[in-house]
Parts: C-alpha cells; structure tokens; sequence
C-alpha cells in the first residue's frame, strides 16, 4: 500500500514560551489518498484520508522530533484482504525527526512514522501504518 498527501499547517508558539525555547507547536490539516493496486489482480482500491493534528516539536534551527494525536476519517471505510477497520473514523498518530535548510531554514525534511486506527474504540481495530518521507516549506 502506498500513500500521498498534501497538507497545509499553522505554527504558534504559546506566551509561557521564550522566544528561545526548543518547544514549538503546529496544527496540521491534511487530505491524503491510500492507493492499493495488486499485480494478480486488476481491482484498485483507493482510500481518501482527511486528518487534523496537533503536534509538539523539539528542536533546534536544523533538527527536530516531534509527535502529533489527531483525528482521520477515512472514507470508503477501509478494507483490505479480509482487514477492516470498524470504523470511518479514526486516530492518526505520528513520531517524526527531520532537519531545517535553506537560506532562512524556510525547508524542512522528515521522516515520519504514521499510524491509524481506532483505538480500539470500535471492532475490529487493526490499524494501518505508514513510513513516509515529509518536505515542507514555509512560505
């Protein structure tokens, strides 16, 4: 299974913080489609993924983690050999560490590990993860 995304993001930084406080946080709004193709077969299924997430981040002006908890939907509710997620709604979690460049560190490169699932709020509940590669630019 594959994955692309697009997101948009908003930065803020709370007034308890210093300006040069290693704590920073964003809320990430992002709409992504889950593309399965098998080669014994000619059935495609798509997925479209639509999430907002709050992350915390650590880090200085080139290096960074961070982790984020949000909420997904996912629509058609996914299916995939005899694996099913018990519901349309669900929670995407991430941990990711990256690196700032460019002239005024307006890019960004991380790698994420991403997981959805419904916490097992609804059965059956067995998650879907994703390893992904994120650029970012700030504009």
């Amino acid at each position: 299974m594959r994955n692309a995304t697009f997101g948009v993001t908003h930065g803020y930084r709370p007034d308890w913080l210093s300006e040069d406080s290693r704590w920073s946080f964003y809320g990430e709004a992002a709409v992504g489609e889950w593309f399965i193709h098998r080669d014994d077969e000619s059935k495609r299924l798509n997925f479209t993924q639509i999430n907002l997430t709050p992350v915390v981040r650590f880090g200085d002006k080139r290096v960074f983690v961070e982790a984020g908890i949000g909420l997904a939907v996912i629509v058609p509710r996914f299916e995939d050999d005899g694996r099913r997620f018990g519901s349309k709604f669900n929670f995407d979690d991430h941990v990711a560490i990256g690196t700032r460049f460019g002239a005024a560190r307006e890019n960004e490169l991380a790698v994420r590990l991403e997981h959805f699932s419904n916490g097992g709020i609804r059965n059956p509940n067995p998650g879907q993860n994703f390893v992904s590669l994120r650029f970012a630019r700030r504009f």
